[in-house]
């Protein structure tokens, strides 16, 4: 059984543009031998993600061997594996980038309470 760890990153990241961004979390998950770490970015409400701290995110993430950079917020994908916000993709060689809305996460644990399920949330993330 696979291990799962979300803590903060306490300490400010400075990337290139002198710009000091805080990421909302981190998730690190073990399984198999295998190590997969993404970066949390989470926006509640009305608040919009923007272009420009997606890929300050993907760059922290490329700098410290991250797999990934997820993002949560009432936004809506235009379609399954698209962005809701436009990223530079020469940023995305290393690193990938994956989009929750909260309704999808509400609806993958109605309870409070996520299970895993076939497809379902590695899909895309190493662990098939």
């Amino acid at each position: 059984m696979g291990r799962c760890a979300i803590s903060a990153i306490r300490r400010r990241t400075q990337v290139p543009r002198h710009v000091t961004v805080i990421p909302d979390g981190l998730i690190r998950v073990a399984r198999g031998g295998k190590m997969w770490t993404a970066l949390v970015e989470t926006k509640t409400g009305t608040g919009q993600l923007r272009s420009e701290q997606v890929e300050h995110y993907l760059d922290i993430a490329r700098e410290r061997g991250y797999d990934a950079v997820v993002t949560i917020s009432n936004e809506i994908a235009p379609s399954a594996g698209v962005h809701p916000v436009p990223v530079d993709g020469r940023r995305l060689k290393k690193v990938s980038l994956h989009h929750l809305s909260w309704a999808e996460v509400l609806h993958e644990a109605p309870d409070g309470v996520a299970t895993p399920r076939p497809g379902r949330p590695t899909a895309g993330m190493g662990f098939e």
